[in-house]
């Protein structure tokens, strides 16, 4: 049979459109993905670096307020707690026949242990002695080992003034001593002596913050007077502590600072001097229980991470497919008209011509 010379049945051959792809566009697709799910990734690294160290500053700022707030509120309930028990020793010293009034007086006030005048006898709350096994003896020696205060009281101008001691050491027993002048009680302008219990004063110091925030009190020895969960011992010397320098050497009644502590360990501070010689509350938090929420929020930054991993990974898979499919598209229009032009071209070819040959 005579082949037909107006048609052609033979084609160009076609090569597979899925090698054509793969050679084509699959290297650019999967390139526009790789560096797709690179930018990703990297702003999630960012983004969770930047949420960590955000973190890191909140809790600091937490610790600060919390060491600020517990200096504060205690301050002030101390400066109340010892002004009105200094007004309640004068009030029974006041009274004629205060020794016989005494009995109902320390009934009335059981955080008192004694009071002992400029002239006459100590009184004494004989309940808390008895619990304690204190004597009178006991504290007639403390105040001599510690004629220094009741020569430093002595000098106090303002009457207002006090000055405090811890009595712990000498007498076996949880005591808080106050000295002042006694001007109002007797004009004889000599010293009054108190004591107290520390159990008295001691939960004045806890400011709902647990044990995170250690507060304690130095007077103007820098002698621990009171502490606050049981971190301090009273009657130890803290002129070494960095905060307590810090606050020495500090002209501001209230102030706020990180620094190193004696450990070597990072420690958010605060203090507040109280309007009596000397005396001031001070509180410290360590950094890593300041930090004890940090690995939580670590965590959480790692699963922000990798969600946003998850993410890239899917985005970047649709990506890839669908600009292969696009670009599959692209070739196959392209492939059809370049089959089309060679088909006329063709057709063309084989059309009769008065050209001689």
């Amino acid at each position: 049979m005579k082949k037909n010379r107006y048609c052609t049945t033979a084609s160009p051959r076609r090569k597979p459109e899925k090698e054509l792809r793969k050679k084509l566009f699959r290297p650019f697709t999967r390139a526009a993905a790789c560096v797709t799910a690179v930018f990703i990734i990297l702003v999630s690294g960012i983004t969770a670096f930047f949420i960590y160290n955000g973190l890191k500053k909140e809790l600091v700022s937490r610790a600060a307020a919390s060491a600020r707030a517990a200096v504060i509120s205690s301050a002030l309930r101390l400066e109340n707690a010892f002004t009105a028990a200094r007004a309640d020793a004068l009030t029974l010293l006041q009274i004629n026949g205060a020794e016989r009034q005494s009995d109902i007086f320390f009934e009335l006030h059981p955080e008192f242990a004694a009071i002992a005048p400029s002239t006459g006898r100590m009184l004494v709350n004989k309940s808390f002695f008895l619990e304690h096994d204190l004597s009178e003896k006991s504290l007639d020696n403390y105040l001599a080992a510690e004629s220094e205060l009741l020569e430093y009281a002595a000098t106090l101008e303002d009457p207002a003034d006090m000055l405090f001691g811890n009595a712990s050491a000498y007498t076996g027993a949880p005591l808080l001593s106050m000295f002042f002048r006694d001007t109002e009680a007797g004009g004889t302008d000599g010293v009054i002596a108190a004591f107290f219990s520390l159990a008295a004063f001691t939960p004045l110091l806890e400011s709902g913050t647990g044990n995170v925030v250690k507060t304690f009190v130095v007077n103007y020895r820098d002698d621990i007077l009171l502490g606050s969960g049981g971190f301090f011992t009273p009657g130890g010397n803290y002129w070494r502590d960095p905060l307590v320098r810090l606050m020495r050497q500090s002209a501001e009644t209230e102030a706020q600072s990180v620094f190193t502590g004696r450990d070597g360990g990072v420690y958010i501070g605060a203090f507040r001097k109280l309007p009596f010689t000397g005396t001031a509350v001070l509180c410290e938090i360590s950094e890593n229980a300041a930090f004890s929420g940090l690995p939580e929020a670590a965590l959480g930054s790692l699963k922000f991470c990798g969600a946003a991993l998850v993410l890239a990974a899917f985005f970047c898979a649709m990506l890839s497919f669908s600009m292969d499919k696009y670009a599959g598209g692209i070739l196959r229009e392209q492939e059809e008209k370049v089959m089309e032009r060679r088909r006329l071209k063709s057709v063309f070819r084989a059309l009769p011509t008065d050209r001689k040959t």
